[in-house]
């Protein structure tokens, strides 16, 4: 006869390493609850202007949008400037809208850089100045 593993017996599960998210996949999975389903996060395009279409446009595809290269600078600041309307108006699902359109850059900014060259960057993505001083002589 075998005995019971000790986890039934004591009536709890097997202990096992759990990894807690990270606060950007908490944003990831919130995010795609927003975009999905009948009624996705979608602000208006004529609101944007820029030469995004004049409808609503899901979140998700307008923050595909604002990455694609061919995308003007201009047509990027109305869009988050309109999100940040949506986000202080209305809180909850525009602020986690915001955010996840925000979340490249602010990976960027948190996620230590460095060059082939050996120079650190600083937190705001600027080269330190005497590693930049004595890469450029």
């Amino acid at each position: 006869m075998l005995a019971a593993p000790i986890p039934a017996i004591l009536g709890r599960e097997p202990l096992v390493a759990r990894r807690d998210p990270s606060p950007y996949e908490t944003l990831e999975t919130a995010f795609g609850l927003l975009t999905s389903g009948l009624d996705p996060l979608s602000p208006d395009g004529r609101l944007i202007g820029h030469g995004l279409p004049a409808h609503p446009i899901p979140l998700d595809e307008l923050r595909s949008m604002l990455l694609h290269p061919s995308m003007s600078f201009a047509a990027r600041d109305a869009a988050v400037a309109e999100l940040a309307r949506l986000a202080r108006h209305d809180r909850g699902a525009a602020m986690v809208g915001l955010a996840r359109v925000l979340l490249p850059g602010l990976r960027r900014l948190t996620t230590p850089t460095s060059t082939a060259a050996g120079s650190h960057r600083t937190r705001v993505g600027r080269p330190s100045d005497t590693r930049s001083r004595t890469a450029s002589v």
